[in-house]
């Protein structure tokens, strides 16, 4: 492997004071145009030396350069000093020092100076300035926004003249400019403008995103305690946390008996309406049974309610539920104190309409 590394970088080093002298043996509008060129290393091939090249095909059995690719490039590492475009394949790494247009492919890594327009594919990394097409590697890598990225690391820089990071997939997406949807297990966004997140962990910046996931971070936007009573005579305490319109909730709760624990989680809509606001929330809940430290179920409750603010950053809440518990003992049950429940349930399966009143801070 250290040889391997010796190898490139030497003829990297070599193709790169090959190109100053080749470069500067002619005027910047001088180009010979190389319809097909066989190449062994930079300055061993039978395009020659002493030019500028604009290479159609070049077939490297080591390394190839050319000044500037308008068509194929393939071998175990091809360099472009210039523009490249076209199809660059190699079986290691594929350079271009100014942009690309088209395609390019390698076993290792693909490197682009200047902006891509078109795809990178490779096992390794994907580098490029900015990119209207996309990235497909272990890591991906834009300074500037890109279209599309897919990996295991996805990072697009800052905006360049008003770009925009439309969509990046994968286990870690990391945006710094405007952008439109990530999706993976974290996804970070610096940006003020930012749309949609799904992932397990989510930051953003823009306070009226949208983060779908376990626990979302925004700054400016939601942070609220919350307490409240319902129907199953459990009383619950936890945290609102997300952007300004969608939410996760964390609570723990006891019923009055302290017989049954219960741990919930949720993701809930808010919509504002001058002192009012109205709030959807889906919520699951693991009930524990204190005598017994078993699991005696799973509540589900999708709910809709009102808040009132009495002041700033304090308001009271009440509303409607529809509600289930999935029983994972025999003989475990919720009771709620209406003592109605809908004729529709089974000896697991207990269904029964609810509410909630509680205050929010």
């Amino acid at each position: 492997m250290r040889i391997l590394k010796s190898i490139l970088i030497l003829v990297l080093t070599a193709a790169a004071a090959w190109a100053d002298s080749a470069e500067s043996g002619g005027s910047s509008t001088n180009y010979i145009v190389v319809p097909f060129d066989l190449s062994v290393f930079p300055m061993i091939s039978t395009a020659g030396q002493g030019f500028k090249t604009i290479d159609i095909i070049q077939l490297n059995i080591f390394a190839g350069y050319t000044s500037r690719l308008q068509g194929f490039q393939a071998g175990i590492i091809d360099l472009a000093g210039e523009n490249a475009t076209g199809f660059q394949a190699s079986a290691v790494i594929s350079f271009s020092g100014g942009g690309s247009t088209g395609f390019q492919c390698s076993g290792a890594g693909n490197f682009t100076a200047g902006d891509l327009i078109g795809v990178q594919a490779s096992s390794a990394f994907n580098y490029a300035r900015s990119i209207q097409g996309a990235q497909f590697s272990v890591i991906n890598f834009s300074a500037g926004p890109a279209s599309f990225q897919a990996g295991v690391i996805d990072f697009a820089g800052g905006s360049i003249e008003g770009g925009l990071t439309f969509a990046q997939a994968g286990v870690v997406n990391i945006s710094a400019g405007e952008n439109l949807f990530q999706a993976g297990v974290v996804n970070i966004s610096a940006s003020s403008s930012n749309r949609v997140q799904i992932g397990v962990v989510n930051y953003s910046e823009d306070p009226d995103s949208v983060p779908i996931g376990l626990v979302s971070i925004v700054p400016n936007g939601v942070f609220h305690g919350d307490i409240w009573y319902d129907e199953t005579g459990f009383l619950n305490a936890g945290l609102k946390l997300g952007s300004k319109n969608i939410y996760n909730i964390y609570a723990l709760g006891t019923d009055t008996a302290l017989s049954n624990l219960k741990a919930t989680i949720g993701l809930g809509y808010h919509i504002p309406i001058d002192t009012l606001s109205c709030n959807i929330e889906a919520l699951l809940g693991a009930v524990e049974n204190t005598a017994y430290f078993t699991r005696a179920g799973f509540i589900s409750s999708i709910r809709a309610g009102f808040g009132f603010e009495l002041a700033q950053g304090f308001a009271i809440t009440a509303g409607l539920s529809f509600n289930e518990f999935e029983s994972l003992n025999t003989g475990a049950s919720i009771q709620p104190v209406t003592g109605y429940k809908f004729p529709f349930g089974s000896s697991t399966s207990q269904f029964w309409p609810g509410f909630y009143v509680g205050v929010e801070f």
